[in-house]
């Protein structure tokens, strides 16, 4: 795939279904040395960096123009590594990934307590996702630890969905820019958490599960949780 330089920003054009070793390796070694990444996801394009490095995710907040009280959320290459972040993982959220990861489902869960306060806002629990993208697989293992993601848009802006869109803003910003073209699903995923015994959708009014309504979504996700409908 070619690379090309804007801004001073390397711009690699690739593919999000066939990473190239060469690639992916020139992505996690930028990450781990405390860079800001963006990627192509199934969703939407995000903001990278190194969850465990409080001034990368500084950084990433600074960059956005993000609020403080603003969590970030964590990508990770299986659905097991969900306890890299996470010291206690609801039965129900366990059942919940089984079904529906990889894809566009953010689960809640509580953070672990080697992670940086500000990755979570200084809030108890992350959201995590397994994201049906074998680039995002295959960086994340070779970081050896999921990676902490932001959208790539400044806040208040729409989600970038585009790769011309993201190197139009990041250029000369950041440290990489991943252009793999159009997002498949250009769409933000859904966030379902607990509430009290039950696993519920929050935020959007349509989840990105085929556009149903949060409420058939909750029922759906409770189902295949063993919990029953949720309100």
């Amino acid at each position: 795939m070619k690379t090309r330089r804007l801004k001073g920003t390397p711009v690699i054009a690739a593919d999000p279904r066939r990473p190239r070793a060469a690639d992916v390796r020139w992505a996690a070694a930028v990450i781990l040395n405390g860079g800001i990444v963006a990627v192509p996801t199934d969703t939407v394009y995000g903001l990278a960096c190194d969850p465990r490095n409080a001034l990368a995710i500084q950084r990433l907040y600074s960059l956005k123009g993000r609020e403080p009280k603003k969590p970030l959320a964590c990508l990770t290459a299986y659905t097991e590594q969900i306890m890299a972040l996470s010291d206690l993982v609801p039965e129900a959220v366990w059942k919940a990934a089984k079904k529906h990861w990889p894809g566009a489902l953010t689960l809640v869960a509580s953070k672990g307590g080697w992670l940086p306060a500000n990755l979570s806002a200084g809030m108890p629990t992350i959201g995590v996702r397994y994201p049906n993208c074998p680039w995002i697989w295959e960086l994340v293992e070779k970081v050896e630890f999921p990676i902490a993601c932001s959208s790539a848009n400044f806040s208040g802006q729409p989600p970038a969905v585009e790769g011309a869109q993201v190197v139009r803003d990041w250029a000369g910003k950041i440290d990489l820019i991943i252009d793999g073209g159009r997002c498949e699903l250009g769409r933000e995923s859904t966030v379902a958490g607990m509430q009290g015994k039950a696993l519920t959708v929050s935020g959007r009014a349509r989840s990105s599960f085929k556009g149903e309504c949060h409420e058939n979504f909750n029922a759906r996700v409770a189902a295949a949780a063993g919990l029953g409908a949720c309100g």
